[in-house]
């Protein structure tokens, strides 16, 4: 028994080995100076929207109203969002929301929360701003830190820092 070597002397060994070899190695892992081309696409499509609801075409008014064909129904658009359909989520969120009944709140903070997550920051302003301005809007913990992270993505820090 006293001929054995310990276990972290065995691994030491091991990882020297393994990591002292003096040829490179082609296979492994590269670090290239520039992005692959697909990736540069794809980060200047995510890059390239901009939050402001005016710069891309959308009128405030247009972000709370309901698309043509989309039902109202709270059920149905909590189950998008578990599911991960946020751009579906929000669109039924909002039709919610405009019907002004009792899962009204509840629409307004899950539109603006699924909006925020597409990158739509302008969108959700206005979407919290006529939350807080509507029947059974109110100034609670969500919605101002929602408003907060709206203000924050769209550069305007002291808004963001009022809320």
């Amino acid at each position: 028994m006293a001929n054995r070597l310990p276990i972290p002397a065995i691994f030491l060994a091991l990882l020297l080995a393994a990591c002292g070899s003096k040829d490179k190695a082609s296979d492994g892992i590269s670090i290239a100076p520039a992005p692959p081309a697909e990736a540069t696409a794809i980060m200047s499509g995510l890059t390239g929207r901009s939050q402001s609801a005016a710069a891309s075409g959308v009128a405030p008014a247009n972000v709370i109203t309901p698309k043509p064909g989309v039902t109202p129904d709270i059920v149905a658009a909590r189950r998008l969002e578990s599911e991960g359909d946020i751009h579906g989520a929000s669109d039924v969120y909002i039709a919610v929301a405009a019907k002004q009944d009792r899962d009204a709140p509840e629409a307004y903070l899950g539109a603006a929360r699924t909006l925020l997550a597409q990158d739509r920051a302008a969108d959700a302003k206005v979407v919290l701003e006529t939350f807080r301005n509507s029947p059974g809007g109110r100034d609670d913990g969500p919605s101002l830190y929602m408003l907060a992270r709206a203000h924050t993505a769209l550069k305007e820090y002291d808004q963001a820092l009022q809320k």
